[in-house]
């Protein structure tokens, strides 16, 4: 039963790590532009320009953030970067 738990508790940190990552990537772009948009609207942009600059930075940090993971694929890095990059390899139909 001892034997059970631990592989269940590895097993649950490695799903946590994983989604973790997951909407990290996509996340990170969201509160980017969230924060730029606002920052510009803030600064005297309007509501039209603040949204165009959120998309913009957000689509930035999008593919820079995939460029990364694409960069560090194969090394140390792209762990740190995250299990995605790994897990889409192997399961490309999945999300």
């Amino acid at each position: 039963m001892l034997i059970i738990g631990v592989l269940l508790n590895i097993v649950g940190l490695g799903i946590f790590c994983w989604a973790l990552f997951a909407l990290a990537i996509h996340a990170l772009p969201f509160f980017v532009g969230m924060t730029v948009g606002i920052y510009s609207f803030r600064a005297g942009a309007g509501p039209f320009g603040a949204i165009v600059v959120g998309f913009v930075a957000a689509g930035f940090t999008l593919v820079l953030v995939r460029y990364a993971i694409f960069v560090a694929r194969g090394s140390l890095s792209a762990f740190s970067l995250g299990c995605y990059s790994r897990f889409r390899r192997h399961a490309p139909g999945m999300m």
